[in-house]
């Protein structure tokens, strides 16, 4: 864009160098490249959003930002414990670790009855359990009218990937 600029403004050549125009760009217009985040964190969402903010004062925004580098040590420390697991993990034989989760669960909306009770979406559950040590993960998928969402499904979906596992 700057030699875009200079091509518009070839008088300026000299005069506006690819770093001031890149400083202003960036400073003044709200415009990103790249890929959006998708998976944000709410509490560091929360806390930028706070720091930005203009009807907070100054101590508050002092907290938040405060707040946000603790926050941001812990995650930072979380995700360096991870890394020490995944490489005992690779060097022993004996140590698994995994780490399980429900993933955005899905609603089906295109049911074909006509009363209006039954008119409701249809959810369908996506269980995810990732071998930490391995890097593999086993999706178990079902719908709400198979099972539910409760711990005794957790428990199945994580007995059988233990005895999967074990097998191996």
């Amino acid at each position: 864009m700057h030699g875009l600029f200079i091509k518009k403004h070839p008088d300026l050549k000299g005069v506006i160098k690819y770093e001031y125009y890149l400083k202003h760009f960036n400073d003044n217009y709200g415009y990103r490249f790249g890929r959006p985040q998708v998976d944000v964190c709410s509490t560091c969402e929360d806390l930028n959003t706070k720091i930005k903010s203009s009807t907070l004062n100054d101590v508050a925004k002092r907290a938040a930002v405060a707040e946000l580098l603790v926050h941001k040590r812990r995650a930072k420390k979380f995700y360096s414990k991870m890394e020490n697991v995944k490489n005992i993990c690779k060097e022993r034989n004996d140590v698994m670790a995994i780490a399980f989760d429900f993933m955005q669960n899905m609603p089906l909306p295109f049911i074909p009855v006509q009363e209006m009770f039954y008119l409701r979406k249809l959810w369908y559950y996506v269980f995810n359990i990732h071998d930490i040590g391995r890097g593999t993960s086993i999706f178990y998928t079902y719908t709400e009218g198979e099972a539910l969402r409760g711990p005794n499904e957790v428990c199945s979906c994580l007995l059988d990937s233990l005895t999967r596992s074990l097998k191996k």
